[in-house]
């Protein structure tokens, strides 16, 4: 056996109605990617100062964040109808409901971004940029944890060892949200309760998004060991 490439949830994946359940998960982790795409290019576009092409951006975001809850709803049906063992059932619930809610708060804040434009407040550039910078460490979590449920059943050690980076990007997003929110207080009088409201708002919503990437990252560890455990006590 290949040690770097194997898995102790293999008997429980390899059961036709789990694998079902496994190709709706990665299903369900595309949608959040193809939404954190989206919301990089309501970015770009907000930027440009063009209005007229972020609309349609957003719509499509949240055209996405509505099939991702959809898959979320019928995956909670299908887990619990899998051949799982109840820790691994439990956890997935988590799981999916953790990287779901990743998309929801992505998408909010991309929503309240644009509330910039429609009530014509300026963005500070030091701020946009901060968004940015925060918005791609949500990508990049988001594009791991893909990963990491790809390989479900069939690379433990693949799982295991990406956590830590989806970690390390957690605590790259609260920098970030950390410097965003010095940098709105430091506007002081020369900024209004609604742009303060809105900076800290956005911010707060991809920061919140952050945490639940990681939080969903450490379920899919926890199945791993749980399934390393029963393979050892079988």
């Amino acid at each position: 056996m290949n040690n770097n490439r194997s898995s102790s949830l293999i008997r429980w994946f390899k059961d036709r109605r789990n694998a079902i359940i496994k190709d709706s998960l990665i299903q369900h982790a595309l949608k959040v990617i193809d939404l954190c795409q989206t919301g990089e290019d309501a970015i770009d576009s907000f930027l440009k100062n063009s209005e007229d092409s972020l609309e349609p951006i957003i719509s499509r975001m949240i055209s996405l964040e509505r099939v991702a809850d959809n898959l979320q709803d019928r995956l909670s049906l299908d887990i619990t109808r899998g051949f799982f063992p109840s820790p691994i059932r439990q956890n997935l619930f988590r799981y999916v409901k953790h990287f779901d809610e990743t998309a929801n708060f992505l998408k909010n804040g991309i929503v309240d971004l644009n509330l910039f434009s429609t009530l014509q407040i300026d963005l500070p550039k030091k701020i946009f940029h901060l968004y940015t910078e925060l918005f791609d460490v949500n990508h990049q979590s988001a594009k791991i944890v893909g990963n990491m449920v790809d390989k479900l059943g069939v690379d433990d050690n693949y799982i295991l060892s990406w956590v830590k980076e989806v970690s390390i990007l957690e605590k790259a997003a609260d920098e970030a949200y950390f410097r965003i929110k010095e940098h709105a207080l430091n506007l002081g009088k020369d900024s209004s309760f609604t742009e303060m409201y809105l900076i800290l708002d956005v911010g707060r919503s991809w920061e919140i998004a952050s945490d639940n990437a990681n939080m969903a990252a450490d379920f899919l560890k926890v199945i791993v060991k749980i399934g390393r455990k029963a393979s050892q006590n079988s």
